[in-house]
C-alpha cells in the first residue's frame, strides 16, 4: 500500500486522537469508522487481485460490493448506500489531490 492510500484509509479510522473527537465520540462513531476503513481495505484487496474490480462485469461488481458491505456491518440498505456516497466522494477528492500532485498544484490553491 503507498503512502497516499495509508493516508487516505487513516482518515477514516484515524479520528479518534484528534482534539475534535476528544469529548463527545460515542462507540457508534467510531465503530462506523472502523467499519468504513475495513471496507476501504477490503475493497483495496479485492482491486489488487488478478484482474482487479475494473475488469469486473456491473452486476458481478455489485453483488462484490454489497457483500464487502454485509462482511463489514453494513446490513442497512440506507447505512450502505450512505457509506457508499461517503467512499465514493472522499475517492474523487483523492483523485482531485493525486491528479494535482502530479501537476506540482495545489489542490487547496485558489484560482
Amino acid at each position: 500500500m503507498n503512502r497516499v492510500d495509508e493516508v487516505f484509509l487513516q482518515s477514516f479510522g484515524g479520528h479518534v486522537d484528534t482534539p475534535a473527537y476528544d469529548k463527545d465520540i460515542s462507540d457508534t462513531d467510531l465503530n462506523i469508522n472502523q467499519r468504513v476503513a475495513q471496507f476501504l481495505m477490503l475493497l483495496q484487496q479485492l482491486d489488487e487481485s488478478e484482474g482487479g474490480l475494473e475488469a469486473l462485469p456491473d452486476a458481478e461488481l455489485s453483488e462484490i460490493i454489497s457483500g464487502a458491505l454485509g462482511v463489514c456491518g453494513f446490513v442497512d440498505p440506507n447505512e450502505a448506500r450512505e457509506v457508499v456516497a461517503m467512499v465514493l466522494e472522499a475517492l474523487e477528492k483523492r483523485d482531485a489531490v493525486l491528479e494535482a500532485a502530479s501537476s506540482g498544484s495545489s489542490p487547496w490553491a485558489r484560482n
